[in-house]
């Protein structure tokens, strides 16, 4: 099984790669070639990289997401999800103003091409619900202010066809989340 980790950028990848790495699954925390938000550029990469491991927690996994759940018929996706008021607070103060306006890339983690942290919100979650729509049965979504209960956590067990897992009760490691 490969394990899709979908988040924004600031929005809990690294408390949902802390979770799963507790369960012993070998998910890196955008460890994957970065995707660009068009185009294929690394594509084959990112794909020979989750096909040699259990999976990868990135913010930029949501730019080709379907096509790696086409390519890896046993893959499963779970999407954190942080309000966007709180999602673009926490870029405005983490990010540098001038990457408001780029369409590049920023520390080589592409974004898409809009004017503010609140647009690219809005283009993540539309990106998400087109795969939770088109692959309902693989896709999971959970609000990050519950990713630490049991019932959120046993729903990501069920899931991911994981047995045994082991609750983690501490699973927020970004000083920076709230």
């Amino acid at each position: 099984m490969t394990v899709l980790g979908l988040a924004t950028a600031r929005g809990g990848s690294t408390s949902l790669a802390h979770l799963l790495h507790e369960q012993g699954l070998e998910v890196g925390h955008e460890d994957s070639p970065p995707l660009p938000w068009e185009g294929d550029a690394h594509f084959g990469r990112c794909l020979r990289h989750m096909r040699r491991n259990d999976g990868d927690v990135a913010f930029w996994l949501i730019n080709g997401a379907a096509r790696l759940l086409e390519r890896l018929p046993d893959a499963r996706a779970v999407a954190v999800l942080r309000p966007r008021e709180e999602t673009v607070a926490s870029l405005k103060a983490t990010m540098e103003k001038r990457r408001l306006e780029e369409t590049e890339t920023f520390g080589g983690m592409v974004f898409p091409a809009v004017r503010s942290w609140g647009a690219y919100w809005e283009r993540w979650r539309e990106h998400l619900g087109g795969l939770e729509s088109g692959y309902p049965s693989r896709v999971l979504s959970v609000p990050l202010a519950e990713i630490e209960t049991e019932e959120v956590q046993a729903k990501i067990a069920g899931h991911l066809g994981i047995r045994g897992w082991t609750h983690v009760a501490d699973c927020h490691k970004n000083a920076r989340l709230s």
